[in-house]
């Protein structure tokens, strides 16, 4: 069975997440599914203010962006989303610390 887990969690390499505008205004309302690449890190200003991956609002991630059919379509390096509206399907990484 499937699982679907939403926000509060940071992606972990291999997984796949589910990013829509309420993550990143740059997708301009499509839904897209990302192949995490590497280690997700908190974003610039979040780690200024002394934040880790797991206590960060954003987060900087980078993947491959998926086709319909699974087909890498584009690599993303350091894209800036809102964590908790990350959806990940699969075990759900590591959960954020609040």
């Amino acid at each position: 069975m499937a699982t679907i887990s939403v926000g509060s969690f940071v992606p972990i390499p291999g997984q796949t997440v589910y990013l829509s505008d309420k993550a990143s205004t740059r997708f301009g309302g499509r839904l897209i599914r990302l192949l995490i690449t590497g280690e997700s890190k908190p974003s610039a200003d979040e780690a200024r203010r002394g934040h880790t991956a797991a206590s960060a609002d954003w987060l900087a991630i980078s993947g491959y962006e998926l086709g319909p059919h699974g087909e890498r379509l584009r690599h993303h390096r350091d894209l800036v989303v809102f964590a908790p509206a990350i959806v990940i399907g699969g075990d759900p990484g590591v959960r954020q610390t609040r």
